[in-house]
């Protein structure tokens, strides 16, 4: 299993676990994270995150519950951007 290198970003040291995961959401650690997740489930996910670099489980928890409630929502606006698309005409999309 790959091993996730969750520190935060340079100059960020204090950074909420919620925005460090936000951070990580547009780079491949933060898919990879996410895939864990889903593949794994969260709890297993969080204790073997939580045990490989000694962070905090509730910030952990924090992180995930934070950054699927955004990538919900984008995910959400994305679809409701590509519905307004239809007949060749092309419209802004996210």
């Amino acid at each position: 299993r790959q091993i996730l290198n969750l520190a935060p970003p340079e100059g960020q040291g204090s950074a909420s676990g919620v925005l460090r995961l936000l951070f990580y959401l547009g780079q491949p650690l933060g898919v990879a994270l996410a895939e864990a997740a889903l593949r794994d489930g969260l709890p297993e996910t969080v204790e073997s995150v939580s045990r490989w670099h000694a962070l905090p489980v509730a910030e952990l928890v924090a992180a995930f519950q934070g950054g699927f409630i955004v990538c919900a929502a984008v995910a959400a606006l994305a679809a409701g951007c590509s519905l307004f698309s239809s007949g060749g005409k092309k419209t802004l999309r996210p």
